[in-house]
C-alpha cells in the first residue's frame, strides 16, 4: 500500500497535466524578467506619464530653447553644447511648469534664481564657497575702489541674507566687525535704538559691547529697513565665505549680491566636459512609444553601446542618507547628470523630427555637522535645455551609460487564503491515518484543492500548490514507512 501512496504524487500530476492539457497548453514557468514585462503593475500616481508621442502640458516651442551654443569637440567627434560662459543663472530659462518637490514650491514663469538655494547646489556648484568679493570681481565690480566705490556701495538690501543674522551671527562670519566702533556705525546705532531707545553708543567696539550686553547680539538686523545702508557700513562681510553665515543654506540665489550673474563656467563646482558624444536618433518602442536611443562610439570592435531614454521613465535617485532621498518615493525622471551635478538633462518630449531635451534640480541640505549634504532626487523643473534633430550629435556625461530605469520589482503570486489549510488537511490526514483511511481522506480533500485550481485557471497557483505537497509529503512517506516497518527481531519497542 506505502508503495502506492509513494508514487501518488506523480500520478496525481500525470493526471493534472492531462486535464489542463485537454483545455490547452501550459505556458512555462516565467523567468523574473519576462514576469515583470508580463505583470501590469500600478505605478505611483505622481510617477505615471505617457511615452508616446503627445505635446507637453507646458507646450513648449522652439522659443523657449534659447540658450547661447558653442562646439565641443572630443577627438574626431563635435557636438552642440550651451556656452557655459556666457550663461549664468539669470540666463536660464524660465520653469515651464507649476510644481513642487519636497518642501520647495514654484509657479510656471518663476526664474530658478527665485527657487533655489544656496545650500541646493552644494555637492554641485558649491556657491557656498564663495565671497561677495570673489563673485564681484568675476564681474568687474572691483572691491578695491574705496570705502564708498565698489561693492561697497551695493544697498544691503540685495544681500538678503542678513536678514536671518542677529549682531552676534554677523561678527562670527565676519570676525572683522568685531573692531568696528559703535560710535562710528550708522547701522549698529539704529539697530539697538529700535529695542532700547535710551541707548547712547560709546567708543567701544561692536564685539565689547556685545560682550557687555549680549542681548544686544541677539537683535535681528530684520527689524531694520537695509536698502537705507550699504555694505560698506559693515567692512568685512563682504570678504567672508558664504557658507559662514547664519542660515545660509536657506539663502535664496538672489538674496547673495551679484551671484545670479556670475557666469556657471566659473562657479566653484565647474562644469564638467569629459564624456561622449552620441549620435540621437529616434525609434518606435512597444505600443507604438517613441524613444531616444544614442549611440555612441565603439569601445572596442563589436562592441557598440546604445542608451535608451523614454519620456515617462523614472530611475532611483538621492544622494545621503536623509529624509530628502524620499521625495517622490526617492525616484526621479530617467536622464543623466551630464555637467555638474546640481542638474540632470532628461528628455521632455519625443517626436520623429525633434527632441526636447529639459534640466533639473535638486534640494540639498547638511544632514549632519561634517556629513556630506543629503539630497533629494532631481525634480526642479522643467528648465527648457536642448532641442536636437534626429542624427545630430550630442555630448554626455561620464554618468550616461550607467542610468538605469526604475523597474519595480513584481511580489510574487501568492496563494489564496484557503489554498494553505486545504493542502494541510490533506497532508494531517495522510500523516495521523497512514492506512487506507488517511489514504481516502487525503485523496479527497487533495481532489477538491485541485480542482478548485483549475477552476480559477491560473496553472502558476496549480504548481505552486503541487509543489508544496511533494516537498512536505515526502518527509511524511518516508516517516509512515519506517513506523509500518516491523521491528528486527529482539529489539523492544520504545
Amino acid at each position: 500500500m506505502m508503495g502506492r501512496v509513494a508514487s501518488l504524487p506523480a500520478l496525481i500530476l500525470l493526471v493534472v497535466l492531462g486535464v489542463v492539457s485537454s483545455a490547452g497548453a501550459i505556458a512555462p514557468p516565467l523567468d523574473p524578467a519576462s514576469a515583470q514585462e508580463a505583470e501590469t503593475l500600478a505605478q505611483p500616481e505622481a510617477l505615471q506619464g505617457t511615452a508616446t508621442e503627445q505635446p507637453s502640458h507646458s507646450g513648449l516651442t522652439a522659443a523657449n530653447f534659447n540658450l547661447p551654443l558653442g562646439v565641443l569637440r572630443i577627438g574626431d567627434r563635435h557636438a552642440a553644447m550651451p556656452d557655459w560662459r556666457l550663461i549664468a543663472f539669470s540666463d536660464l530659462p524660465v520653469l515651464a511648469e507649476s510644481g513642487t518637490w519636497g518642501a520647495v514650491s514654484w509657479q510656471r514663469g518663476d526664474a530658478i534664481a527665485d527657487v533655489l538655494t544656496v545650500g541646493d547646489l552644494q555637492g554641485g556648484f558649491d556657491v557656498h564657497l564663495l565671497t561677495v568679493a570673489a563673485i564681484a570681481d568675476q564681474l568687474g565690480v572691483y572691491a578695491s575702489k574705496g570705502r564708498d566705490g565698489g561693492i561697497r556701495a551695493i544697498p544691503l538690501d540685495k544681500f538678503g541674507l542678513l536678514n536671518y543674522q542677529t549682531l552676534s551671527s554677523l561678527v562670527r562670519a565676519a570676525p572683522a566687525l568685531l573692531s568696528l566702533k559703535v560710535s562710528d556705525s550708522r547701522l549698529v546705532k539704529d539697530l539697538i535704538a529700535i529695542v532700547d531707545p535710551t541707548f547712547v553708543a560709546t567708543n567701544g567696539t561692536l564685539g565689547e559691547l556685545i560682550k557687555q550686553q549680549p542681548k544686544y547680539g541677539e537683535i535681528s538686523l530684520s527689524y531694520l529697513d537695509l536698502d537705507n545702508y550699504t555694505i560698506g557700513e559693515l567692512p568685512g562681510i563682504e570678504i567672508a565665505p558664504i557658507q559662514n553665515f547664519s542660515q545660509w543654506e536657506s539663502a535664496k540665489l538672489t538674496e547673495v549680491p551679484l551671484l545670479e550673474n556670475l557666469s556657471l563656467w566659473t562657479l566653484p563646482g565647474k562644469i564638467g566636459v569629459q564624456g561622449e558624444i552620441a549620435i540621437a536618433t529616434v525609434q518606435e518602442a512597444d505600443e507604438g512609444a517613441l524613444e531616444v536611443v544614442f549611440s555612441a562610439p565603439e569601445a572596442a570592435p563589436g562592441q557598440a553601446r546604445s542608451l535608451r531614454w523614454r519620456v515617462g521613465q523614472f530611475q532611483v535617485g538621492g544622494l545621503g542618507m536623509g529624509d530628502l532621498t524620499t521625495v517622490n518615493q526617492g525616484l526621479e525622471r530617467l536622464g543623466t547628470v551630464i555637467y555638474n551635478p546640481s542638474f540632470k538633462v532628461v528628455p521632455h518630449r519625443v517626436s520623429r523630427d525633434e527632441i526636447q531635451l529639459v534640466a533639473y534640480f535638486r534640494t540639498c541640505r547638511q544632514s549632519g555637522e561634517g556629513t556630506a549634504a543629503d539630497c533629494s532626487p532631481y525634480g526642479i523643473g522643467p528648465i527648457p535645455f536642448m532641442l536636437v534633430k534626429p542624427g545630430e550629435a550630442v555630448f554626455l556625461g561620464q554618468q550616461a551609460f550607467g542610468a538605469i530605469p526604475y523597474s519595480p520589482t513584481p511580489e510574487p503570486p501568492a496563494l489564496a487564503p484557503d489554498e494553505p489549510s486545504r493542502v494541510s488537511q490533506a497532508i494531517e490526514a495522510l500523516a495521523d491515518n497512514p492506512g487506507p483511511v488517511g489514504l481516502v481522506a487525503f485523496s479527497s480533500t487533495l481532489a477538491l484543492a485541485l480542482v478548485w485550481g483549475l477552476c480559477k485557471v491560473n496553472p502558476a497557483q496549480l504548481f505552486t500548490l503541487l509543489a508544496q505537497v511533494t516537498r512536505v509529503l515526502r518527509p511524511i512517506q518516508k516517516h509512515s514507512s519506517t513506523r509500518s516497518r516491523p521491528n528486527p527481531k529482539g529489539q523492544k519497542k520504545a
